[in-house]
């Protein structure tokens, strides 16, 4: 199963802060701070979340 989509959730809120959906697999996501992360995908595009 190839995941292509990255989701950053406010776990306390249990709020959807948002979604990015890759043209290929995600390769890494990592989080910035406590309200942004990045994410990179096989289409070579990254993503700051």
């Amino acid at each position: 199963m190839l995941i292509k989509s990255v989701k950053l959730y406010d776990a306390n809120a249990n709020v959807l802060k948002g979604e990015f959906m890759h043209g290929g697999p995600v390769s890494d996501c990592c989080f910035r701070d406590d309200s942004s992360g990045f994410s990179a995908g096989g289409d070579d595009i990254a993503w700051r979340c």
